[in-house]
């Protein structure tokens, strides 16, 4: 190998990891662990770190329906993981809807724990059309199974059946869709 090709091999593994979408994926997981604390302490009626900094407003018997796209999906999914750290919180969502997310659909362990905390409905909303997901996570993870593209491999990771697959590839040609066509997307998955 050349005295240049080193360099320039660096320089570009740089570029992967300090792209706008790997720091976006990194903050997403971040805020999805945010989000189960709070979604936690809600159930529980606290204040953050059990004090009462802030009047609790316990969540009571409503429903919690999550819906998020792209990363959203992401922050999302990363809750549900951690919520199902805790046997208490079985069953704390209702319902989830996941559109274009960019991440695996067959880790056959993280599904599991996700169908733990969801009590209802698991929607797992794609599009084969969406490029731009397709280029931006297979240049990240150098994979083709993110459940934006193909939905969860029904196989490994929903061997019960709970997980719905959605095909929105008539609806989303584009990964903007997701957001520009939520309210006919919502209508097709019935939320």
């Amino acid at each position: 190998m050349s005295a240049l090709a080193w360099p320039f091999a660096i320089v570009k593994m740089a570029q992967i990891i300090d792209n706008p979408w790997a720091v976006g994926l990194n903050r997403a997981t971040k805020a999805g662990e945010v989000l189960a604390d709070v979604l936690r302490r809600r159930a529980e009626g606290g204040g953050r770190d059990g004090k009462e900094e802030i009047e609790p407003q316990p969540q009571g018997n409503r429903p919690t329906i999550l819906v998020g796209y792209s990363l959203g999906a992401l922050t999302i999914f990363r809750c549900l993981q951690v919520l199902a750290q805790n046997p208490a919180n079985e069953g704390l969502i209702d319902s989830v809807v996941l559109l274009g997310g960019p991440f695996q659909g067959n880790q056959r362990d993280s599904w599991a724990a996700v169908r733990r905390v969801v009590a209802r409905r698991i929607v797992v909303g794609y599009s084969t059309n969406d490029w731009i997901l397709a280029y931006l996570y297979r240049v990240q993870a150098l994979s083709i199974h993110m459940i934006g593209l193909t939905g969860v491999d029904d196989a490994v990771a929903n061997p019960d059946g709970r997980i719905e697959n959605v095909d929105l590839s008539d609806i989303v040609a584009y990964h903007s869709d997701y957001s520009l066509k939520l309210t006919e997307i919502l209508d097709r998955v019935n939320i």
